[in-house]
């Protein structure tokens, strides 16, 4: 095959792809996230330089302002890596706190859940 053609049907597929999981282009992710994560790099040293500078200076140095922007930019890798890797067949990295928590329920307590989902589902019809 020629390498127009590999770039043609590379195309499609990326294409397809993109079409299948409701508009959502694993590679425009992908290069989301590499921006995100030199982006938080790149604001770890910002911080890490004004925070020193601060120090030097004797001023009062708010941490939790800080924080708050880190923490934002790392959810948002966290959420667009999660949605990149769901999109390729990939499972969900979160840990399942629910069947974790149905797994630690008596007999009793369980059948009591099970009368919940019942009920639910009549009311739902």
């Amino acid at each position: 095959m020629s390498k127009n053609k590999e770039e043609y049907a590379d195309q499609i597929i990326r294409e397809m792809t993109q079409l299948a999981n409701g508009g959502f282009d694993p590679k425009t992710s992908a290069e989301a996230v590499d921006a995100a994560l030199k982006a938080l790099r790149d604001m770890a040293v910002l911080i890490r330089d004004q925070m020193a500078k601060m120090v030097l200076e004797k001023k009062e140095v708010d941490p939790v302002a800080l924080s708050k922007a880190l923490a934002n930019i790392t959810r948002m890798i966290d959420d667009v890596t999660r949605l990149t890797a769901f999109t390729q067949g990939g499972a969900d990295s979160r840990p399942d706190i629910g069947s974790s928590m149905l797994a630690s329920l008596t007999d009793a307590q369980l059948e009591v859940v099970n009368g919940w989902i019942r009920e639910n589902e009549k009311v739902k019809g």
